[in-house]
C-alpha cells in the first residue's frame, strides 16, 4: 500500500533531493506538484532555479516571470537576473 504524499512533504523531498544535486530527479518532484497544483509557488521558483542550474536559462525565465507567479508574488528579481543576462544578446 503506498501513501501519497502531501505537497508539503513532496517539495520538502525535491528541495532535499535539489541541495543534493540530484537535479533530475529534484526536478520531477517539482513537476509532479505543479502537475497537483500549477500556481504552488515554492515549487514554481525552485523548478525555476533547477532548469537555471541546468543550464536551461529560457525556462527559467518563463518560469520566474509566468502569469501563477504574479498572482501569488512579486517576482523574484534577483534569482531571474542571471538567466535574464544569459539569454541576452552580446553588445
Amino acid at each position: 500500500m503506498t501513501v501519497a504524499m502531501t505537497l508539503q512533504e513532496e517539495l520538502a523531498k525535491a528541495f532535499r533531493l535539489h541541495h543534493s544535486g540530484s537535479l533530475t530527479a529534484a526536478g520531477h518532484h517539482y513537476e509532479a506538484i505543479l502537475s497537483r497544483d500549477p500556481q504552488q509557488v515554492d515549487a514554481l521558483q525552485l523548478l525555476g532555479v533547477l532548469r537555471q542550474q541546468q543550464g536551461q536559462f529560457a525556462q527559467a525565465v518563463l518560469l520566474g516571470s509566468g502569469d501563477t507567479i504574479r498572482t501569488k508574488i512579486a517576482p523574484r528579481s534577483e534569482t531571474m537576473a542571471a538567466p535574464n543576462e544569459r539569454l541576452r544578446p552580446p553588445r
